[in-house]
């Protein structure tokens, strides 16, 4: 089964000159993605507010319930901004890097959301939960990057600074919980406000893409 996955994987990969004489609908496949994105995002919401069950008048609980919350909220957007204003419906792909990008997407986000629960029950070292956390969301940002710029409208312009600097922002947090002893709490809104800068950059990247709509 693994062999044949694999053999799956690697073939279109190989024939990649062969697939771009047959170019995919491009609306259809990033739609179809767009909505395996909405249900990994909602499950991830599930797993977070399991941990309200009969801590619903602990403060500490309801903080961490709220931040992670936001934290899987802002992604959510930060994607489906991007999704709407970024993606040229109008180019032709053979779909190979809106297809593996999104396999990177969504892991991330299911890696994210199992280490928010982990962390909570205290199942494992901090320190390896809070690798893999902050090496979710870096997979996230950078697959969702490379997913959108590869498709982005003409009149979209990407900085590769700016993404690397939120790179190096998410090591430099992991790097400042992982010799200091802040709470859990500290690290996820770390990771929060990281993702909010992302949303913001979004935002701004796709102006002349919204401004032109009116």
């Amino acid at each position: 089964m693994y062999a044949g996955i694999l053999l799956d994987i690697i073939l279109p990969l190989l024939l990649t000159r062969r697939l771009k004489k047959a170019p995919v609908d491009l609306p259809h496949l990033a739609e179809r993605f767009g909505l395996f994105v909405i249900i990994t995002f909602g499950e991830s919401i599930v797993a977070i507010t399991s941990l309200l069950v009969g801590h619903t008048k602990d403060l500490n609980v309801l903080g961490y319930t709220i931040i992670s919350f936001g934290l899987i909220a802002t992604l959510f957007m930060s994607y489906f901004h991007s999704f709407e204003h970024i993606i040229d419906q109008k180019k032709e792909t053979n779909g190979q890097v809106l297809l593996y990008g999104h396999y990177f997407i969504i892991v991330s986000i299911m890696i994210l959301a199992a280490n928010i629960h982990l962390l909570f029950a205290g199942h494992l070292e901090k320190s390896i939960l809070l690798l893999f956390s902050y090496g979710a969301v870096a997979v996230f940002f950078i697959a969702k990057q490379v997913v959108f710029v590869y498709h982005q409208k003409r009149e979209i312009e990407f900085s590769f600074w700016k993404d690397f600097i939120l790179v190096l922002l998410l090591i430099i947090g992991f790097l400042m919980n992982e010799f200091t002893a802040l709470p859990v709490e500290i690290s996820f809104l770390s990771l929060w406000l990281i993702a909010l800068l992302d949303l913001v950059i979004q935002f701004n990247k796709t102006k002349p893409v919204r401004q032109s709509k009116f």
